[in-house]
């Protein structure tokens, strides 16, 4: 039994699966029956994108960096192409939504944990420094400027997941109508809606309200926003930025102190 092969494009993933190719973007995918399939081909003026062609002339296209895995797949997905066609084409192809993948705990990857690794030898390194060039005093205050540094850097990583989701939101977002469903998670209200998709998403938000308009990804079923003010978002990054200087300040400032100690000493 052969193994899957899978194609890791750009802006998406081709997978052969026989009798199908799949086809995943976002998070939708979809289901390409090979019946359906008159031909194969890396693409006449880019080797790095493969087209698949259906019977119907419908083609579908995944770009990847990898020129060997794109003749590769390409080659692949050829031979497996049964002897009779179907002339349906696009009719036999099916999109379904892709299982919702549980976003991965912090620390649980073997970079994560690398660079964690790197982080705690790098500051027991100067933690050790400063004891040795300054004494007890320095220490002390660089000690002191390790929980306000974490806090920093834990509310720079949501201030910038925050943005990043704002700018693609503003850049690509749908917006819709989303209504209470009468149900609850945790102390949230579930608001659904139909995509432009024609598929079924949930919003979950503070309650009170039968409707409520929401921003979402085309791209990422997770990505979704009830709709504010700009001037609401404008008071929520600079309260955002506040609590990002306070403990950026206590951290400076435990470090300037750490730094006058060791010179004085």
């Amino acid at each position: 039994m052969n193994s899957q092969l899978i194609l890791r494009g750009l802006d998406g993933t081709a997978t052969l699966e026989n009798p199908c190719v799949l086809i995943d973007r976002g998070d939708r995918r979809s289901r390409v029956p090979l019946q359906a399939v008159a031909d194969v081909r890396v693409a006449a003026d880019r080797a790095r994108m493969v087209e698949i062609v259906l019977t119907d002339s419908v083609v579908h296209r995944v770009e990847c960096r990898n020129t060997a895995a794109v003749a590769a797949f390409a080659a692949a997905v050829g031979r497996s192409l049964p002897d009779r066609r179907d002339g349906a084409g696009s009719d036999l192809v099916t999109v379904e939504p892709l299982p919702r993948r549980p976003r991965a705990p912090l620390f649980t990857s073997g970079r994560a944990r690398a660079v964690v690794a790197v982080c705690a030898v790098a500051w027991t390194a100067h933690i050790v420094t400063a004891f040795v060039r300054g004494g007890p005093t320095t220490l002390l205050f660089t000690v002191l400027g390790l929980l306000p540094a974490l806090s920093a850097l834990l509310i720079l990583r949501v201030l910038a997941a925050a943005l990043h989701d704002w700018i693609v939101l503003r850049r690509r977002g749908i917006t819709v109508l989303a209504r209470y469903d009468g149900s609850y998670s945790g102390r949230l209200s579930t608001f659904t809606f139909v995509a432009a998709d024609g598929f079924e998403r949930t919003y979950r938000g503070s309650g009170g309200r039968r409707e409520v308009e929401v921003v979402y990804d085309p791209e990422d079923a997770d990505r979704i926003l009830a709709r504010r003010p700009v001037a609401q978002d404008l008071l929520r990054a600079v309260l955002g930025l506040v609590l990002l200087a306070v403990p950026t300040g206590l951290a400076v400032g435990a470090a300037v102190l750490a730094y006058r100690a060791g010179a004085s000493g």
